[in-house]
């Protein structure tokens, strides 16, 4: 059926679902109310239960993968000095090592060498 001009191509709004993160907001509503309905052993929802169940144990890591599922990983930012910024393109495994090592390196020579400066001023 063709869209006409001005009408929407997705009249029902909204992105598409994303199972793992329905099935953590699911279980917690849940969890919440007291309620833990029957499911299957080898389904999303059993896998996101168990998390939850170790995550209120202490489990650290159940709780990392449930909070990065359900809100989104916090954001990761890397930087430089003020002399050079850190600018890395990636096309491969060993090509990023090899980019991320030299990088690493020359902000360590420089530490080094601020740290020599200033021993010699006092």
């Amino acid at each position: 059926m063709p869209w006409l001009p001005g009408q929407s191509g997705n009249p029902e709004g909204g992105r598409a679902g994303k199972p793992i993160r329905d099935a953590i907001r699911l279980e917690l509503a849940m969890m919440a109310e007291g309620r833990e309905d029957p499911i299957p052993a080898l389904c999303a929802r059993a896998m996101v239960r168990a998390q939850i169940r170790k995550a209120v144990k202490g489990d650290t890591l159940a709780f990392a993968a449930i909070a990065d599922r359900s809100d989104g990983k916090p954001a990761v930012v890397v930087s430089g000095d003020a002399y050079e910024p850190i600018a890395i393109t990636v096309s491969r495994a060993d090509d990023a090592r090899a980019r991320i090592e030299a990088a690493l390196n020359r902000i360590a020579a420089q530490s080094v060498i601020e740290v020599a400066s200033e021993e010699k001023d006092t």
